[in-house]
């Protein structure tokens, strides 16, 4: 689902990099006002680290095309809507910035499509949903998930369309349908995998809106995550090296010869030329760290959240402290 840099065009790079910072901006004055606690930090890293690492993770999902968890929704489940899309956004920026998982003219779109539409989702049921059995949870997550990459799925339609003539956007229909059904099966795939993580760490069945990880819950689960990380490696073999279900999409159309299927390959001049050059040259430097540069990369995952969860609770305190003297 990472859109590469020649996904969208400079206007809508420019509008998705907008509203991917108005987003931030509020998710950041939103969790200043929510009473967050110093102990949600190191459930905030653990997942930081777990997310990162299953995105990492392709599975075979179809003949053709592979996928891995988004991760948008359980973050903001476990860690609440705010703090989960702000590690969500650093994730995506790690990736881009040093995996090379993801343009950076499109960085504001994947924040937008894997971070903003996940986290609404979560605030908008939680909004409404007033807590129940452990089955009636687990029903509520599932369905979040799923209609959360399927909307995920439909903005990844509206963006390659910004800026584009219609002659440009020839293949748009086929494009449209093979996204919409292929991540339709995904998100079914999304809601399960998220409800059972949600279960497997406490969050189903807690009496706390937002669950927290005990220490040693909290070590395990980064440990695996440094785990997944590795196992995702090339040279292993276990991870699918297949194209994902966006980039099949885009596959599909250059082999009919639609000119919509040029998106990820066109990158010849402009800005994109530069976000791509930029980014290629980066991943040159970091060549020579193989295999530590995703265990490098996934604990500075966990690290950001961490502050970011910390820095948070940081200014609320001083709030309060100030207020009271």
């Amino acid at each position: 689902m990472h859109l590469g840099n020649g996904a969208v065009t400079p206007e809508c790079a420019v509008a998705a990099l907008g509203v991917a910072a108005i987003g931030a901006g509020v998710a950041v004055a939103v969790a200043r006002r929510s009473g967050l606690d110093r102990g949600r930090a190191g459930t905030a890293a653990a997942l930081g680290a777990a997310v990162f690492a299953a995105q990492l993770f392709n599975v075979q999902l179809l003949p053709f095309s592979s996928a891995h968890l988004i991760g948008g929704v359980l973050l903001a489940w476990m860690l609440g809507p705010a703090i989960g899309l702000l590690t969500m956004t650093g994730i995506l920026t790690l990736q881009a910035v040093l995996l090379g998982d993801g343009g950076l003219l499109s960085l504001g779109a994947n924040v937008v499509n894997m971070g903003l539409i996940p986290a609404a989702a979560v605030a908008f049921v939680r909004s409404q949903y007033a807590g129940g059995s452990v089955a009636r949870t687990a029903l509520t997550l599932g369905l979040t998930s799923f209609i959360a990459t399927v909307a995920a799925a439909i903005a990844i339609i509206g963006e390659v369309s910004i800026g584009r003539s219609a002659a440009e956007l020839e293949g748009l229909s086929a494009f449209t349908s093979q996204m919409l059904w292929s991540h339709m099966l995904a998100g079914v795939l999304e809601g399960a995998v998220t409800v059972a993580l949600v279960g497997v760490l406490g969050g189903l069945a807690s009496r706390e809106s937002l669950p927290r990880l005990t220490t040693r819950r909290a070590a395990v689960v980064f440990a695996a995550s440094l785990a997944v990380a590795l196992l995702s490696l090339p040279g292993l073999g276990l991870a699918s090296t297949a194209p994902d279900l966006y980039e099949a999409a885009v596959e599909s159309l250059r082999t009919s010869g639609l000119a919509l299927g040029g998106l990820e390959t066109a990158i010849q001049s402009g800005i994109s030329a530069t976000a791509q050059s930029w980014q290629d040259a980066m991943a040159a430097v970091l060549a020579g760290l193989g295999p530590m540069l995703v265990l490098l990369t996934t604990v500075m995952a966990a690290a950001l959240a961490w502050a970011t969860c910390r820095l948070l609770t940081t200014s609320i305190q001083q709030g309060q402290a100030e207020k009271s003297s």
